[in-house]
């Protein structure tokens, strides 16, 4: 097993004055027009050969196991409780989070194209845009008593029929970011507008990911 990769990830350019994301532009799904891009060439860490690897409650990421109910993406909707179950249980477990809510799936597919894998390199959430999240979901009296401690939003990512061999999850770890290289970025949806932070080019981050993900892992971040 390769102890480090290198791959090429596309990250936001530090000229750019005006940074929009369009998707499902002009009403077609999968098709995506992105601002513009600094390709760069980076060296990425295995995690499954690091001595210390990541763990989520020191580093905001981490590889754990996840025993899935669900294997094809067809049975979704059929399994979908007891999936949903299993993801509420894991992440509770993992976390110490009180209470786990699931808003949300995405299937990533590039052979269909309506949902391919987000090739630019991203943070889902700033500060301002998570809050409006968690009252979007919540409603306001209740995401006002989540706002009153502490809360976060958090992925769970994995292989669903096969195990991962294509366009692998890149992950940047949290401590080899610097503040001045977020730079937020609008997606701009048919019907609606949300934001996600686009992160620029620095020679100091350090790239990880898993080789070989299987149907019984998953990376929490």
């Amino acid at each position: 097993m390769c102890p480090s990769w290198q791959a090429e990830v596309r990250y936001h350019d530090p000229a750019c004055a005006v940074r929009e994301l369009l998707i499902d532009d002009g009403g077609v799904p999968g098709r995506r027009v992105e601002p513009p891009l600094r390709r760069q060439v980076v060296t990425l860490e295995n995690i499954r050969t690091l001595e210390q690897p990541p763990c989520f409650a020191a580093d905001g990421l981490g590889l754990i196991s996840f025993v899935s109910p669900l294997r094809e993406a067809a049975d979704f909707e059929t399994q979908r409780e007891d999936y949903e179950q299993a993801v509420v249980e894991c992440l509770g477990a993992e976390t110490g989070a009180r209470e786990v809510v699931i808003y949300d799936h995405t299937l990533r597919d590039e052979a269909n194209g309506a949902r391919p894998p987000s090739h630019h390199v991203h943070c889902d959430n700033n500060r301002e845009s998570a809050r409006q999240r968690l009252i979007n979901v919540l409603g306001e009296e209740r995401a006002g008593d989540w706002l009153a401690g502490r809360f976060a939003i958090v992925n769970l990512w994995r292989a669903l029929a096969y195990p991962v061999e294509r366009s692998p999850l890149g992950l940047v770890h949290p401590d080899s970011v610097d503040a001045g290289d977020w730079v937020d970025v609008d997606v701009v949806f048919p019907h609606r507008r949300s934001q996600v932070v686009g992160v620029l080019p620095n020679p100091g981050h350090r790239w990880l990911f898993c080789e070989g993900m299987g149907l019984d892992e998953a990376l929490i971040f």
